[in-house]
């Protein structure tokens, strides 16, 4: 008896322990709001999940249904849960931009009437007119316009002979003469001066000649040297690029030649027959001309040649030129010089409004002649031709 009642009592105990976890279990339950859940699959796009199976104790007070102890609680079904996506507003195109109007071209302001550029204009304007329309009201006006126009060129020729006369830096009979007969004279001078130039210049230089066998104008250029050595005196040394043949004329006007025909890669000779100057005083070889010429060129290549490399003075070199030009105004106006920074410096706008560095025509005639006139030596004597 006394062990029955033990059990009875322990079955109690066990009984009211069960009780109070099932009340403090479905408490807290009750407050958390929240089943428990198991994700069995994720997507892009849905979620798959197990809830967890609800539990309720023997003894509960929400268990209406009596199961019993041993009572067997299903699983529940596992639930889709489809994810929300963001919504995506599409964009509104950008405006496109708009198009900004044209400005309108400026007219240009027509020439007044009488211009140079009202007649350039016109001319051509009365000309088609009276071609497309030849009648006599059309001719008329043409020939009227086109009459001006000559009128107009007779004037300024007239107000330029005008403008010369009395003045040296602007009459062109200061620099050459007028007339056939004169001119034939002063080539005779010319020439004169030449020849007393160039026995100055092959006293101290000397002809370097390169030719070779079978070249016509090899030929023809040594007969023009041998002349101008008998004339002058030249020292005439020849080389030949290769082994002149029995018939070469070069070989026969200059029999003391060389073979050497590395000097046509040391000499950069890229034609025959190759002419050089060799100067004894300075020991230079310098390149006159390649090719064959006649006598004359030959003397004014030489002359200037001999100016460009400093072997003959600016005095000498001035009775030979063409013409003298200690009248010319080209130095005074070159670039950067002095006389065109001060003329820069009073320059202004022109008669028809532009910038152009416009000097008023007699401040610019008198500047022009002050400076050339001190520019002039005062042993300045002219040649005379």
């Amino acid at each position: 008896m006394k062990a029955t009642r033990n059990v009875l009592s322990l079955a109690v105990c066990i009984a009211l322990c069960a009780t109070s976890i099932a009340y403090a279990v479905e408490g807290n339950s009750a407050d958390n709001g929240q089943v428990k859940q198991k994700i069995l699959k994720e997507t892009d796009d849905y979620i798959i999940v197990q809830p967890e199976r609800e539990t309720k104790p023997f003894f509960s007070s929400s268990n209406k249904t009596g199961e019993g102890w041993w009572y067997y609680q299903k699983d529940p079904e596992p639930k889709k849960i489809m994810k929300k996506k963001p919504k995506v507003t599409a964009s509104a195109p950008a405006p496109a931009p708009k198009a900004q109007p044209k400005p309108k071209p400026v007219e240009e302001e027509a020439p007044a009437v009488g211009s140079t550029k009202w007649l350039q204009q016109n001319i051509e304007s009365y000309k088609q007119l009276a071609i497309d329309n030849p009648t006599v009201e059309n001719l008329k006006a043409f020939l009227y316009i086109q009459k001006l126009a000559i009128d107009r060129a007779e004037q300024f020729a007239q107000a330029g002979r005008m403008a010369m006369q009395g003045d040296p830096l602007l009459d062109a009979s200061s620099k050459t003469p007028l007339g056939g007969s004169a001119n034939v004279t002063r080539d005779a001078y010319i020439s004169q001066e030449q020849k007393r130039l160039l026995h100055k210049i092959f006293k101290k230089v000397g002809v370097f000649y390169l030719f070779k066998d079978r070249c016509y104008l090899c030929d023809l250029q040594s007969d023009v040297l041998k002349d101008l050595s008998n004339a002058y005196g030249i020292t005439v040394k020849a080389v030949s690029l290769d082994q002149p043949t029995e018939g070469s004329v070069s070989a026969k006007n200059f029999p003391d030649y060389d073979i050497a025909p590395e000097l046509r890669h040391e000499l950069k000779v890229l034609a025959l027959p190759a002419t050089f100057l060799y100067n004894a005083e300075t020991d230079e070889i310098k390149p006159l001309l390649q090719g064959m010429v006649t006598a004359s060129t030959f003397n004014s290549r030489t002359i200037d040649a001999a100016m460009k490399y400093n072997w003959i003075d600016k005095t000498d070199y001035r009775y030979v030129k063409p013409f003298d030009d200690a009248i010319s105004i080209s130095e005074m106006f070159s670039m950067g010089s002095d006389f065109s920074k001060r003329v820069q410096s009073k320059g202004g706008k022109d008669p028809y409004g532009k910038n152009t560095n416009f000097i008023a025509p007699s401040e610019l005639v008198d500047m022009i002649q002050d400076q050339k006139y001190k520019e002039i030596p005062k042993d300045y004597v002219p040649r005379g031709y």
